[in-house]
């Protein structure tokens, strides 16, 4: 395993960043790094994993977040990884095919986000190199970059 804080820079090797949270207690065991619901609780550990995942060599080297360890309640799967997703993972490990489908449809973008996709995408071609006002606020370069992900995400960028 490599300590991501390690480095000043992702090795090549590297092609994509998760963690390990530190190994659940049994059920019933009052102690836990999870919060009521499920969530962890290690707001560092994951900005660790999802900050360098866009610096160089490689910008855009993907984190992926954890394993869930709930299978049964896929409720409880897409919850936490749509919450994942809204952390800037682009997926989630899965430790069981149940898990798959939930995760899937957390990870998949909207009728309503890939519709802002593309109106940020032409707004950008209609005005290249430069930040524009759109729909009653301002973008910038990131904007045009988190659309170019959502459109790849399905196939269209």
């Amino acid at each position: 395993m490599l300590k991501v804080a390690s480095f000043a820079s992702l090795p090549g090797r590297v092609t994509g960043l998760t963690w390990v949270p530190r190994t659940s207690p049994p059920r019933g065991c009052p102690r836990s790094n999870r919060s009521h619901d499920g969530e962890y609780e290690l707001t560092f550990a994951i900005g660790a994993i999802v900050l360098p995942a866009g610096r160089p060599p490689r910008p855009g080297c993907p984190a992926f977040d954890t394993v869930d360890v709930e299978f049964r309640d896929a409720a409880a799967v897409e919850r936490r990884a749509r919450a994942s997703r809204r952390r800037g993972f682009v997926g989630k490990l899965a430790i069981h095919p149940a898990q798959v489908a939930p995760i899937h449809a957390a990870f998949t973008p909207t009728a309503e986000e890939i519709a802002w996709a593309q109106r940020v995408v032409a707004a950008f071609a209609r005005h290249p190199g430069r930040a524009l006002a759109f729909e009653g606020g301002m973008l910038d370069r990131p904007h045009l970059r988190q659309a170019e992900r959502i459109l790849a995400a399905i196939g269209r960028g």
